[in-house]
């Protein structure tokens, strides 16, 4: 569910997460802070860019509290601070871009050949805290990355803003996976303290999950502690939809 409900003046409310996991999923936060500052700007506006940082694990039990911040809004470009919160904890802090003016499809760039579509699959295990039963996916090695086809199961209406805030959610699935990958390990490794500290999406084309998608990603650095990710996301003939980064601990367990 990534729908943000509204309770006061620049405030809305986020269901739960999960009634059976204790961590919320990162990808739940940045499409409901996503959904909650889209209240605040018209309905032609597109998004942008979000850029946030997870001060702190949320649990997957309880709400969330989205506190937007009209930033600046300017002829072409509005900017949204969104600070989430659980209780009197801050969780997620998120700076979100839209554009007044829409996309330009006249240009539509370099079509990429993409791997083809697997069969329907068992995922050779969950990612934490996603309710996969929403979603279509369907995942395949990559040489340095991983590859994930991916549809919506049931209508989600038109909306470009929903659909956006799907494929956000979508993004962060894995990633850390994709880290381990690159240095040998599976993922949830015992040996290694990991988790998300920021991320980061440019959204360039519209975005319509409920067509097959292609979000392939790739390690680009782990060094210091720290790994970086970045995974683009296409369409089923190859335009490039978004582009996405995370970077995330990846300490030594003692």
């Amino acid at each position: 569910d990534v729908r943000a409900l509204p309770e006061v003046k620049g405030a809305w409310t986020g269901p739960p997460a999960s009634a059976t996991r204790a961590r919320a999923f990162g990808g739940h936060a940045l499409a409901q802070a996503v959904m909650a500052s889209a209240g605040t700007v018209p309905d032609t506006h597109v998004l942008c860019s979000v850029h946030a940082s997870f001060v702190r694990p949320s649990a997957a039990e309880l709400p969330s509290r989205y506190t937007v911040s009209e930033l600046r809004d300017g002829s072409t470009f509005g900017f949204r601070g969104v600070a989430v919160s659980q209780g009197d904890q801050p969780v997620t802090m998120a700076t979100i871009a839209w554009q007044a003016a829409g996309f330009d499809d006249s240009e539509r760039g370099q079509i990429r050949s993409l791997p083809e579509l697997p069969p329907s699959q068992t995922l050779p295990y969950p990612a934490p805290g996603v309710l996969t039963d929403e979603l279509d996916l369907r995942w395949l090695d990559v040489p340095g990355g991983r590859g994930l086809w991916f549809r919506t199961r049931n209508p989600i209406g038109e909306r470009p803003t929903v659909h956006a805030a799907v494929a956000l959610y979508v993004s962060d699935l894995w990633l850390l996976d994709t880290l381990f990958r690159s240095v040998g390990l599976r993922f949830g490794d015992r040996s290694v303290r990991s988790g998300s500290l920021d991320h980061s999406a440019w959204f360039h084309r519209p975005i319509h999950t409920g067509n097959w998608c292609y979000l392939e990603s790739t390690a680009v650095s782990v060094t210091g502690g720290t790994g970086l990710v970045q995974a683009a996301l296409y369409d089923s003939d190859g335009y490039r939809l978004a582009t996405f980064a995370q970077q995330a601990a990846m300490l030594p367990r003692t």
